[in-house]
């Protein structure tokens, strides 16, 4: 289900209201929501009261193109018979915080984290005391120390991670960027 709003309205609460009972109406669960710049797409379970749940969401303004081309990949015709929402619904599922948690404390995270930290401090740590830092990290405070840090996969990791469309659309593009240069060289 789609409910497409006005390009200066403000998507809000009661938009999504207002498409998530068009959804349970029609027995969709999938809905998506925007106003041409920003696109919200939300999952709908059926449950007493019905529940909807963001999925994902991107601004055509504010996103980059590669973004941009993964997340409306998830709408093409093609990856929505091969499940492409499903597998989103999933993923989101599977990252929530609960499960985050339940994996970066359990003994064999733990085990490899004091693995690591001996190797780069040369301090042994007991599994009380990690456990105990993790603790302390889970609060407001680190939630400004969790921005300063930034975590990046490598450049070959990054490719090998994006779909293939996508391998190709950032291939295509740094081709691009090496012809913008030598053309800009050639000028001058």
């Amino acid at each position: 289900m789609v409910e497409i709003k006005r390009v200066n309205a403000s998507l809000s609460e009661r938009h999504l209201k207002q498409v998530s009972r068009y959804a349970i109406d029609k027995g969709c669960e999938w809905t998506l929501l925007t106003n041409g710049k920003q696109w919200q797409l939300y999952h709908i379970s059926f449950e007493q009261p019905p529940q909807y749940t963001l999925v994902d969401n991107w601004d055509i303004i504010e996103n980059d193109l590669n973004t941009l081309a993964e997340k409306f990949s998830l709408l093409c015709y093609t990856n929505l018979k091969k499940g492409s929402l499903e597998k989103a619904w999933r993923t989101k599922n599977a990252l929530t915080t609960h499960n985050l948690l339940k994996t970066i404390l359990s003994e064999s995270s733990i085990a490899s984290i004091r693995r690591s930290l001996k190797r780069t401090t040369r301090v042994a740590v007991s599994t009380e005391g990690v456990v105990e830092a993790f603790r302390r990290l889970l609060n407001e405070s680190s939630l400004k120390e969790l921005e300063n840090i930034k975590i990046s996969l490598g450049e070959k990791k990054r490719k090998k991670a994006a779909s293939p469309k996508i391998r190709n659309a950032l291939e295509k593009q740094e081709q691009k960027a090496v012809i913008n240069e030598e053309s800009k060289k050639s000028e001058t």
